[in-house]
C-alpha cells in the first residue's frame, strides 16, 4: 500500500497542467482551485488508511493542528531524502507550471509556489504532523526552478507533451468540480 501511495504522489507531482487561458490573458483564480483539489487526494488517502501516506500513522488531532501554529516548524520530518529532495520539488514544479499555464509571470508563479508549500504544510499536512522546515525551505525554490525549466522547455517545443493532458485529468476535473465546490475564486 505504501508503494501505491508513493506512485500516486509521483504521478500527481509529475502530472500535467493544461493551458486554460489564451495567450496574453491571465486567470488568477483557477490555479487555486486546481491546487486545492490536488491537495485533497493525499489527505483523503491518509484519512482513509492511516500509515499509508506520508508516514502518517496517527489519526488527525486538533492538538497537533494547533501545535503547527503555536510551535516553530520541526527541523526534520518522517520523509526520506527521496521524498524531500525529489518528490517535493516535483510537486512544487507542478504548482509553478499550473500558474504559468494560466498566464502568471515567473515571480507570480514563485509566490504561488510559496503559497502552495505553506498551505500544504500548515493546513493539509498539519492535520497529521507539524510543519517541516525542510519542506518549507526546499519545495518552493526548487519547485520554481524545476517548474520554470519545464515551462520554458514546453514553450520552446523541446518537451511538447509536458503541458498536454495528463492521465489524471478526468479525476482532477471531477475533484475540482466536486471537492472544491463553492470555492470559485473571483478576481
Amino acid at each position: 500500500m505504501r508503494f501505491a501511495a508513493l506512485l500516486s504522489l509521483v504521478a500527481i507531482g509529475c502530472g500535467s497542467a493544461r493551458t486554460h487561458v489564451p495567450p496574453g490573458e491571465t486567470d488568477y483564480g483557477r490555479p487555486f482551485e486546481i491546487v486545492l483539489a490536488k491537495y485533497t487526494v493525499p489527505v483523503a488517502m491518509g484519512l482513509a488508511n492511516p500509515g499509508s501516506v506520508g508516514g502518517w500513522d496517527e489519526k488527525p488531532a486538533m492538538k497537533t493542528f494547533v501545535q503547527g501554529f503555536t510551535h516553530g516548524p520541526r527541523a526534520t520530518d518522517v520523509d526520506t531524502d527521496f521524498v524531500n529532495y525529489v518528490l517535493h520539488p516535483l510537486a512544487g514544479s507542478e504548482t509553478h507550471v499550473i500558474a504559468r499555464a494560466h498566464g502568471w509571470t515567473f515571480w507570480e508563479a514563485f509566490l504561488f509556489d510559496v503559497f502552495g508549500s505553506v498551505a500544504w504544510e500548515y493546513v493539509f499536512e498539519n492535520l497529521f504532523e507539524r510543519p517541516s522546515r525542510t519542506d518549507l525551505v526546499v519545495t518552493a525554490p526548487l519547485g520554481a526552478i524545476l517548474g520554470e525549466l519545464r515551462w520554458q522547455a514546453a514553450q520552446a517545443g523541446i518537451l511538447p507533451g509536458v503541458l498536454g493532458p495528463s492521465p489524471y485529468d478526468p479525476f482532477l476535473e471531477w475533484s475540482e468540480d466536486h471537492v472544491v465546490v463553492g470555492v470559485r475564486v473571483q478576481w
